[in-house]
């Protein structure tokens, strides 16, 4: 885990801050890495009913640091080629008929 992610137990809640606000929250391949963990956490424990996604700062995120840190593994668990996968799916537009 890394530490510009939090992770803070509120009884049924998983509380996971992004903690970065001198970057704006801006996103690395190691903060990916750290919500995946806290999100296996929440998914192999019965006691944990949510997870939050929060923040410290004024800005939620900034969105990632650069395509070249998130291509990078994130984490010793093998990392992703570009993105997590469900962040690199994009939906198509819809076109009206």
């Amino acid at each position: 885990m890394t530490r510009h992610i939090l992770s803070i137990r509120h009884g049924a809640v998983l509380e996971a801050r992004l903690n970065r606000p001198e970057k704006m929250n801006a996103l690395t391949g190691a903060m990916y890495g750290g919500i995946v963990d806290i999100l296996e956490q929440a998914s192999s424990s019965n006691s944990i009913r949510a997870v939050l996604l929060t923040t410290e700062g004024s800005t939620f995120t900034a969105g990632n640091v650069s395509r070249s840190s998130i291509a990078r593994r994130p984490h010793d668990r093998g990392g992703w080629p570009i993105a997590p996968p469900n962040l690199a799916r994009r939906r198509p537009r819809r076109t009206r008929r």
